[in-house]
């Protein structure tokens, strides 16, 4: 990197932290602002890691946003992943969690795009999604921003870090006007590349490389040694001498490491967390009020135009395309966990139909993004309008089953989906069971549609409707029934009928 670049990283990034504020200029009158991104974002910390951890890396959502329903509000999709026990390096260069973590991650880059707006925690369990895969479940769990809040002890300890700020920008200031210029004086490309190779951690290398002629002995007794290498006994001595001496290096590494970042954080705050260090640089929050003033926080326009004009009008617009979303949506955050058996199920039906797969990716996101902000809002209102979406009886058996097929894509249904899956019914199919068998007599009949309904039902389509009461029996006619009316009659009232449905 040059120079402008890295001097940019130090100053508005490590100092004024100006990209977690909102006001991080790339140019003239162009600010990055975290609450205008549109793609999801995805953090992967670790308890273990005691560099940056989960306190540190997961602390600015609640400094950009003060609740959950504001990043729903900017329609953004944020994930956060916890690891139990790996450091800092290892997050990005363990084996092991490449083969899981890093591995997972990459397979569900797709479901993300399926999530509803919103703060979520990705879960990588133990077994295989399928007993038959070598793989991991993996299902997103709906978060609030207190349960990022409840890792912290608190803000007051982060008050030190003001001081630092101050102190560092001026720090900086007085290199470039009074050291930098000598320094570039002075320097050539030969003092910079003598600097380069002399630097600690490349001489530490040469010291025991080829380059040092002191090695040569060592390279040639390292030729015979490998030669007659053989495997010793478990419980040889020396294998138990060597296990025990690693250990204890282990843990004196370990007791140093904990009393150096003891020490370390005890002078630091003991520097910088003093009172007479805060009252003597300048307050952080109205430098912050002062070049973040002019920055405009953009919000979506869709979010924008439900919330103030047209929610009921935005409910009742679309087709099957945006009912179908609407259920994913409404199904999988009844819960509020979605697996990967849910995406996939989706995924499969989106795939096969007709109609849903000419959908583009851009305008899937902005229909899940609509669909979320309309559940979000009024949930049973939301469903109810479903009816006006799907005014096409077969539409309207199609959504139900897809709506029980991704319920029962785990193989698990609680409580709240199937309240869901009985709203749903209810809104959609509470009147199929108006029979013609109520009309007047003499009225004309047209019950292919209505028969073909029932046939439906019979054949499963509808999978969580269960009878509610034993099929009424009939008397035995003393005169054989010979009217179509009366068999449709009969018919009717042997029916078993769909939970929350009234009887007609």
């Amino acid at each position: 990197m040059s120079r402008e670049e890295i001097r940019f990283i130090v100053s508005h990034l490590f100092i004024s932290d100006e990209l977690e504020q909102g006001f991080l200029r790339l140019h003239e009158g162009r600010y990055i602002n975290l609450k205008n991104f549109k793609s999801p974002i995805l953090v992967f910390a670790s308890r273990g890691d005691n560099i940056t951890p989960p306190q540190q890396a997961l602390n600015w959502i609640p400094r950009v946003y003060k609740t959950t329903e504001e990043i729903k509000k900017f329609g953004q999709v944020i994930i956060y992943m916890l690891h139990d026990d790996v450091g800092h390096l290892g997050i990005f260069v363990s084996s092991k969690v490449n083969r899981k973590e890093h591995k997972e991650i990459i397979g569900c880059v797709e479901a993300i795009e399926f999530l509803s707006p919103g703060l979520y925690e990705m879960v990588i369990q133990e077994g295989p999604s399928q007993p038959w895969l070598h793989d991991h479940g993996v299902k997103f769990i709906e978060r609030d921003i207190k349960d990022i809040t409840d890792m912290d002890d608190g803000e007051e300890e982060e008050e030190a870090f003001h001081s630092v700020s101050s102190i560092s920008s001026f720090n900086d200031k007085l290199y470039q006007d009074l050291v930098s210029p000598w320094v570039r004086f002075f320097s050539s490309d030969l003092s910079a590349d003598f600097i380069r190779q002399m630097h600690p951690l490349r001489l530490e290398r040469y010291m025991f490389s080829d380059m040092n002629p002191m090695m040569t002995p060592v390279k040639n007794i390292a030729e015979t040694v490998k030669e007659s290498r053989f495997p010793v006994k478990k419980d040889n001595v020396f294998v138990e001498m060597e296990k025990s001496f690693s250990d204890m290096i282990v843990n004196s590494l370990e007791f140093y490491r904990k009393t150096r970042d003891d020490l370390f954080e005890t002078m630091f705050y003991t520097m910088y967390g003093n009172n007479w260090s805060k009252s003597l640089f300048f307050n952080p929050e109205s430098q912050s009020a002062a070049s973040a003033k002019g920055v405009k926080k953009k919000t979506t326009e869709m979010f924008e135009e439900i919330q103030n004009r047209f929610w009921l009008t935005a409910m009742k617009t679309g087709g099957f395309e945006e009912a179908i979303i609407r259920i994913v949506v409404a199904v999988t955050r009844a819960d509020s966990v979605m697996g990967m058996s849910e995406y996939a199920a989706a995924e499969k039906y989106i795939r096969n139909d007709e109609r849903l797969k000419k959908i583009t990716p851009e305008r899937m996101k902005n229909m899940i993004r609509e669909q979320s902000a309309i559940v979000e809002k009024d949930k049973n209102l939301a469903l109810a309008t479903l009816a006006d979406l799907l005014p096409d009886q077969e539409d309207r058996f199609a959504v139900v089953e897809f709506a029980n097929m991704i319920a029962n894509s785990d193989d698990v249904l609680n409580t709240k989906e199937i309240s869901v899956l009985k709203d749903i019914e209810l809104f959609l199919l509470k009147d199929v069971f108006s029979f013609p068998s109520a009309k007047k007599d003499g009225q004309a009949v047209d019950s292919a549609k209505e028969k073909k309904q029932v046939d439906a039902q019979k054949d499963g389509h509808l999978t969580s409707v269960k009878k509610v009461e034993e099929p009424v029996s009939t008397k035995k006619e003393e005169e054989p029934v010979n009217t179509r009316k009366n068999e449709q009659a009969v018919s009717a009232k042997q029916e078993p009928q769909a939970v929350g449905v009234k009887k007609r």
